[in-house]
């Protein structure tokens, strides 16, 4: 037999090493910038229920437009935490049984206003009294979440977004 191999051999430690450095510094950053946004949110929180004396109209528009920034941040940190965390294969869930409705209709509540004001339609059509879930509320949430802002960022003009919960066999 005149067969003919040809292997390859590379080290790749070096890549192993910068993409441990990378996870950490994500980590670590994350970690970093959710400590001062969780006082600036609960400061925002603290105005919005008038504990350091009376807001006027426009005062409160703009400490909840600030606080709904910051909710977004935190959200981006935590997909940064989740991200590093899968990286380094560290990621921690908290199964707990979930009602999939629930948690799809509060997921869906922010993809439906975008949707509205780009002039898309938005439909969420769950069967009721589906069985519950084993899973990670807030992150099965966050995912549901990206998946229908991608949706509404990336439908065109004059189109339409549905979510659909069933059973099937």
């Amino acid at each position: 037999d005149s067969s003919e191999y040809l292997f390859v051999c590379k080290n790749i430690t070096k890549e192993k090493e910068i993409s441990t450095m990378k996870a950490n510094f994500l980590s670590m950053v994350s970690h970093e910038l959710r400590t001062p946004l969780t006082s600036i949110l609960a400061t925002f929180e603290l105005l919005l229920q008038d504990t350091l004396g009376k807001l006027n109209k426009d005062q409160r528009e703009f400490i909840e437009t600030s606080k709904e920034q910051g909710r977004i941040l935190s959200e981006l940190i935590d997909n940064l935490i989740d991200l590093s965390g899968l990286e380094s294969n560290q990621m921690e869930l908290a199964t707990e049984p979930l009602d999939i409705e629930t948690v799809a209709f509060e997921a869906s509540s922010l993809a439906k206003e975008l949707a509205c004001a780009k002039g898309l339609k938005f439909s969420a059509d769950i069967e009721p009294n589906l069985p519950k879930i084993i899973g990670d509320r807030k992150k099965i949430e966050r995912m549901l979440k990206i998946l229908l802002s991608n949706a509404v960022k990336f439908t065109p003009d004059g189109g339409s977004i549905s979510l659909e919960g069933q059973v099937r066999e």
